[in-house]
């Protein structure tokens, strides 16, 4: 959930919304040098990280192939 408009919260739903509204990833993949794959994209999601101090992902997309891609915005 967004509560300030000065959240890197906000500056990833503005950069990455375009993807979320079900428009293919794959431009967004080859971007990130992910190629030929589909997949999934979240906002907000407490990364996978297995120590005491999970941090909140900002963008978490995940690949048809199984590779995950945490993004913070800062």
């Amino acid at each position: 959930m967004i509560c300030a408009l000065h959240s890197s919260s906000a500056l990833s739903v503005n950069v990455f919304s375009y993807w979320k509204e079900g428009r293919d990833l794959g431009t967004l993949l080859a971007a990130l040098n992910i190629l030929g794959e589909s997949g999934t994209l979240e906002f907000e999601r407490k990364s996978p990280r297995r120590s005491q101090h999970a941090t909140n992902l900002d963008v978490f997309i995940t690949s048809t192939g199984g590779l995950v891609v945490g993004v913070g915005c800062k």
